[in-house]
């Protein structure tokens, strides 16, 4: 489990329940939360303005992980998603009911694969984390 606030109220929190372990991931901002209205304002005025197309396959984001195609409701939960939970396992867990057999994770770290084998065993997982040329 993730919880983001301020740092103090993080550490009430933590101690509060009596976590037996508790580990600060090295982010710039609370995102995905509360905390992050001012700067999601902001991207909504700029979103306003754009028209968005319907997508040509269905598509999950991590507020809402019921696939949808609908443009004016891709915006919304673009706008949604800088402040609203990262709904990560029930994203994966609609992946696989949806017939995702396999995942590759492309970047340094194999910190969203590790939580996908966890997730769903079923889904063959690889990492790409170097260009060969």
């Amino acid at each position: 489990m993730v919880i983001s606030g301020t740092p103090t109220a993080v550490e009430d929190l933590v101690q509060r329940l009596g976590a037996k372990r508790a580990v600060a991931l090295k982010v710039s901002g609370a995102f995905h939360s509360p905390l992050m209205a001012g700067a999601a304002c902001e991207f909504a005025e700029v979103l306003e303005p754009i028209a968005f197309g319907d997508a040509k396959m269905p598509v999950l984001s991590n507020t809402d992980p019921t696939p949808i195609q609908a443009g004016e409701e891709l915006k919304e939960r673009l706008r949604r998603q800088m402040t609203g939970p990262v709904r990560w396992r029930e994203t994966l867990l609609q992946l696989a009911e949806l017939g995702m057999a396999e995942a590759i994770e492309v970047g340094p770290g194999q910190v969203l694969s590790g939580l996908l084998k966890r997730t769903c065993p079923d889904v063959t997982v690889r990492n790409v984390s170097e260009i060969s040329i």
